[in-house]
């Protein structure tokens, strides 16, 4: 069966507003999300061949943004309204609060786009799990409540003063009564406990019932209940992503709540799993992701599993040309929002650049964006790499200077075509070579992007 699989480098509330005004409602067969807890830590990505990191994700809620969101949802759903203007009158912590309006509208949204057979499964952790059971009623309905499922996974706990923390909630909501549950696709073999209580036959004896309330086993198994554990632990799949998710968890999922040629989305792709299952189930899958990094692993996971570019996987929001990314750039393409806004910088060192590992610090960081590390004659050497749309000769002697003052040993000034003059290329060349190589080079976007073209490195 031919799927398509497809990526989305945007925000996600507003490319599921515009796909409302498209008129694309009751599109989707499934939907999971597992969504940044509210726990208040930075997220890294680890590169398995080195021991850097960058920040995938910093895991903090606006105390102020959420306050627009929380008008709107006035006028969708005045109920959810009601019990989150309470809240805030309870004294509940503003992130806390800004989290449940950023997901509550959101979720609003999930809903419209759910078929009426569909289904959702939210991944929480126990910090907010019960505050988003209730947004979540608010939302799909009480009636709509399906199941509460503890996911629980291995690891070590140095805590001496609690009960070790190794467990998730998975929430889970249909649109209406009439929806997909395969029980057949999920069945699990029963216990020995239980196989020794019945008969040759698989007749259950000494007054015990159970099995699938036939009074006998069914030969496939049974149906899992809410309590998971191993073997949906992560696997060899693992990519180093923070907060990654086995893909064995979401092969449940995904058998239980869709069929083959169905279209399942995540809202917060993330390192990929779901889309990844999808593939090897043949399900159609959309996910959507603010970070870069995360569309980049996401195709790279996905091309590795067969899927060929621009046939059978599409990816929207990462600009295919230099044309596109200048028009990008001048439309702020993602929103106007100042948390979702077009971040030239990173995508070009998370997504067009090998090896680079992107600057987390936005202020006073002395005009470096990235960097990366390489040997040279027997040494550990230092790249740095700047990013700018609006180039001027100014800009570029700031960032020579640093290679100039030591702080890197090779220099990647990366802008437009358009912006580069004879009086740059003086600069540059000026600083002479390391090796074979300038020691600070100026790569266009358009060598990087429409030529594939990488920046050189000493031999």
């Amino acid at each position: 069966m031919e799927t398509k699989q497809v990526l989305f480098l945007a925000d996600n509330l507003s490319l599921m507003k515009d796909y409302i005004k498209q008129g694309k409602e009751s599109i989707v067969d499934l939907i999971y999300i597992d969504p940044p807890f509210n726990s208040k830590r930075n997220y890294n990505i680890v590169f398995s061949d080195s021991d850097a990191t960058e920040q995938a994700f910093t895991d903090i809620w606006s105390n102020v943004s959420y306050l627009d969101e929380l008008n709107e949802i006035n006028n969708i759903n005045p109920n959810l309204y009601s019990f989150l203007k309470n809240l805030e009158s309870t004294g509940l912590q503003k992130s806390m609060l800004s989290y449940l309006t950023a997901m509550g509208i959101r979720l609003y949204y999930m809903r419209r786009l759910l078929k009426d057979t569909g289904s959702i499964y939210y991944h929480c952790d126990p910090t907010a799990s019960h505050y988003i059971k209730i947004v979540m009623d608010y939302v799909f309905g009480i009636k709509n409540f399906r199941n509460e499922i503890v996911w629980h996974y291995p690891g070590q706990s140095s805590s001496k003063k609690d009960f070790p923390r190794k467990s998730d909630v998975i929430l889970r909501y249909t649109k209406t009564d009439e929806y997909i549950f395969n029980a057949d696709a999920i069945r699990v073999p029963y216990e020995e406990k239980t196989l020794k209580r019945t008969d040759e036959n698989g007749n259950f004896k000494d007054g015990y019932f159970g099995g699938d309330g036939s009074g006998q086993l069914n030969p496939l198994g049974k149906i899992p209940d809410t309590y998971w554990r191993n073997p949906i632990v992560l696997g060899k799949e693992r990519l180093g992503y923070p907060t990654q998710k086995p893909e064995a968890l979401l092969e449940r999922i995904i058998k239980a709540s869709s069929n083959e040629g169905d279209l399942v989305m995540d809202f917060y792709n993330g390192g990929g799993t779901t889309g990844a299952v999808c593939k090897k189930l043949n399900r159609n899958y959309l996910g959507v992701d603010i970070n870069y990094r995360a569309i980049q692993i996401s195709q790279e996971r996905l091309t590795n599993l067969g899927c060929v570019l621009k046939k059978d996987l599409v990816i929207y929001g990462i600009p295919r040309s230099s044309v596109e990314l200048r028009k990008m750039v001048s439309d702020n393409i993602l929103g106007t929002n100042k948390n979702s806004r077009f971040d030239l910088e990173d995508v070009t060192v998370k997504y067009y650049l090998k090896d680079v590992i992107g600057n987390d610090v936005k202020v006073n960081d002395s005009s470096i964006d990235g960097t990366f590390g390489f040997d040279y004659q027997g040494k550990k050497m230092k790249g740095l790499v700047q990013v700018t749309s609006g180039s001027n000769k100014n800009h570029l002697k700031a960032f020579c200077s640093e290679i100039g003052k030591g702080t890197g040993d090779l220099g990647v000034y990366i802008c437009f075509k358009s912006d580069v003059t004879d009086g740059f290329i003086q600069e540059v060349k000026s600083y002479g070579k390391l090796g074979d190589v300038d020691k600070i080079q100026i790569l266009t976007f358009e060598d990087l992007i429409d030529n594939k073209l990488q920046f050189k490195l000493p031999k």
